[in-house]
């Protein structure tokens, strides 16, 4: 029970003190679990992650420390049961939590999140993980119990609080405090350096801990002039990685094809803009290939949509291939096949940082980049570029060719020949345009632009035409993500799951292929098991993506878009954003598929209750040890 008033009043804030600490060698044997041996292998990497458990499992303690002292103060006036009973629910509050989220850590392989949360509060939600009553009875017993021992704790630190008097035990604690702090600093610039050599033993471990704040300082150290390189010790520890991507080598059938593949992106390329009028030379194309009319990138930005064009994974695996600098399975793969695999882009590949996603494993010669000029301008320059390695390439080679384009970027800017849409803003001035106002103008500056980047498409088709490569050669034709014209309060991207930033085109055109409509749901996450599998691929997509094939699967119920902090569920009738990351938890949204609010999202919600912890599954597939990852999850 509490502590009685007795020897308490006189040194609060000392017995305070002595409850921390004894919180923190509790919080110590908690923490130790989100590490596995594997994690201590090598010592450096081993010290880094003995400076996080050490001052991150006191972190945790300091928010219920802070308001337990203000109840304390507030309430002393009332009795010690009155005055220590918050202090004994906080701590006991973030014990449970922590340990709460340890276990789904372990389940899962990622902490507790939005997603998760909502699944834990939702009528149905736990049942539907698998968790009966037993489990439930289970958990209300061991928060009893965890209440209990903290109340009895606190009772015989009263007891004893005479052993160190409050101003020497308040000394100690203050010089451990700020042991601790410093530590956390060292730890802090530690990490910085790992990320700044690409160091996979330490890297691979900076999510191990629940809201670990990492610090990068690679243009600090490039300002400094210290060379910002992968180390030459980047593969060591990598064998234990906690990404398990793929699950299982690749194997390909005996005599598969050897196609050619172009993939050809555009910047902000919405669903719409593949029309007769705005891009009549792909439109002609597309009538040669299969159209998906309801087309799903996986983001709303250039991050997330690439991302899952060739990953065929959520973004919320992104963070841990970037610190990995793991590039995907698709391009091994042909790599692997003796394929000659290059890069355009009219933009940078270093931002967003695809050099060490997307394309990590391709030599940076093969890698080209935009120059001086406007991106339609960029765009003309590399699609010449393309056209002169068709025409110059190694015949008996296969190749694989990926293209971005920056034409449709704003301020969407295009020559005045392609101007189909009028009247036009002059000029888009961040600073002095008025977008109410301007919207229509803005607008239709952006439709001219794809039509630019229509004539460019143009190009590399009649290439391919001209070099006969057209009954060899896989083409993709598809955008990022979408964008937005006020048409639901917003302009631009990367800020919503609206329809019309997340929606794009896709034409795939097949050598021997008949053409085809689809008007299913599909999804950029498709993307790699469509081409691997026509590559002769005999894995099952579930051993390296979490798409299905374009052309054979059966139909999708649902597909998941991502931004930098949240996971977007959609299907035929709505869509919801779950919280990955703390700063996406407040954002939680529930509409319909055109966005309006429904009249029952909870009633909604309820109904997809099973799913969403299938998709629980699904975002810890590819992680190492996570105890469901050894199997895929359903699919309806």
């Amino acid at each position: 029970m509490p502590p009685s008033s007795t020897g308490t009043r006189s040194r609060p804030t000392a017995l305070l003190w002595l409850f921390l600490l004894a919180n923190y060698a509790v919080q110590l044997a908690i923490c130790a679990g989100f590490v596995t041996g594997d994690a201590l292998r090598a010592p450096g990497p081993a010290l880094w992650i003995a400076a996080v458990w050490l001052s991150y499992s006191l972190f945790y303690l300091l928010p219920a420390f802070g308001l337990a002292w203000l109840a304390q103060r507030l309430l002393g006036r009332f009795g010690a049961v009155v005055a220590w009973a918050p202090a004994v629910a906080l701590f006991a509050a973030v014990q449970l939590g922590v340990y709460a989220d340890r276990r789904i850590h372990e389940i899962y392989g990622f902490h507790i999140n939005g997603f998760v949360w909502n699944i834990l509060t939702t009528r149905g939600g736990v049942e539907s993980l698998g968790v009966g009553s037993t489990a439930m009875a289970e958990a209300l017993g061991l928060a009893t119990l965890v209440v209990a021992c903290e109340a009895a704790l606190l009772a015989a630190l009263a007891r004893r609080a005479h052993v160190l008097g409050a101003w020497r035990s308040r000394r100690f604690v203050l010089s451990f405090l700020v042991a601790l702090l410093m530590l956390s600093q060292g730890e802090h610039l530690v990490y910085a350096a790992a990320h700044a050599r690409a160091y996979n033993p330490i890297l691979q471990w900076t999510a191990a801990f629940p809201l670990y704040v990492p610090v990068k300082m690679d243009e600090v150290a490039k300002r400094w002039g210290l060379a910002v390189v992968r180390s030459e010790l980047f593969d060591v520890g990598l064998e234990s990685s906690r990404l398990a991507y793929p699950r299982r080598p690749l194997a390909f059938r005996p005599g598969a094809p050897r196609w050619n593949v172009i993939v050809l992106c555009a910047e902000s390329l919405r669903a719409d803009a593949l029309d007769s009028e705005v891009m009549p030379a792909t439109w002609r194309f597309a009538g040669q290939a299969t159209r998906f009319t309801q087309h799903i990138s996986g983001g709303n930005g250039t991050r997330m949509g690439v991302f899952g064009l060739f990953y065929g994974l959520p973004g919320p695996y992104w963070f841990e291939i970037l610190d990995q600098g793991r590039g995907p399975v698709l391009v091994r793969a042909l790599q692997d096949r003796g394929y000659d695999v290059r890069g355009w882009t009219s933009d940078k590949f270093s931002y967003p940082e695809f050099d060490r996603t997307v394309f990590a494993d391709v030599e940076r010669t093969k890698l080209s980049e935009g120059g001086p000029g406007d991106g339609w301008q960029r765009d003309r320059a590399q699609v010449g570029s393309i056209i002169e390695f068709l025409a110059q390439r190694e015949r008996a080679q296969p190749f694989f060719l990926y293209m971005f384009f920056e034409s449709p970027h704003a301020p969407y800017r295009f020559p005045p020949e392609t101007a189909i849409r009028t009247p036009y803003l002059a000029d888009l001035d961040y600073l002095t345009m008025n977008l109410q106002r301007d919207i229509q103008r803005i607008e239709n500056r952006y439709w001219n632009s794809v039509r630019h980047l229509d004539t460019q498409l143009e190009r590399i088709f009649e290439a391919l035409a001209a070099q006969e490569l057209l009954d060899s050669t896989i083409v993709v034709v598809t955008g990022d993500h979408g964008e937005e014209f006020l048409e639901k309060g917003l302009w631009g991207h990367n800020s919503e799951f609206h329809e019309e930033q997340i929606r794009v085109p896709l034409v795939l055109r097949v050598p021997g292929r008949a053409p085809a409509v689809v008007e299913r749901m599909s999804s950029h996450l498709d993307v790699p098991a469509t081409l691997l599998a026509l590559l002769g691929v005999t894995n099952a997509p579930e051993d390296y993506s979490l798409g299905q094939s374009l052309l054979d699967g059966p139909s999708r119920p649902y597909a998941l878009v991502s931004d930098w902090s949240r996971v977007g569920y959609v299907d035929a009738d709505g869509k919801v954003s779950f919280g990955m990351k703390p700063q996406g938890w407040f954002k939680e949204v529930v509409t319909d598929r055109r966005d309006a609010p429904l009249t029952d999202p909870g009633g909604w919600m309820r109904a997809r209750t099973a799913i969403f912890a299938h998709l629980l599954a699904d975002l810890a597939r590819f992680t190492q040890g996570a105890e469901v990852s050894a199997r895929p999850a359903p699919r309806s």
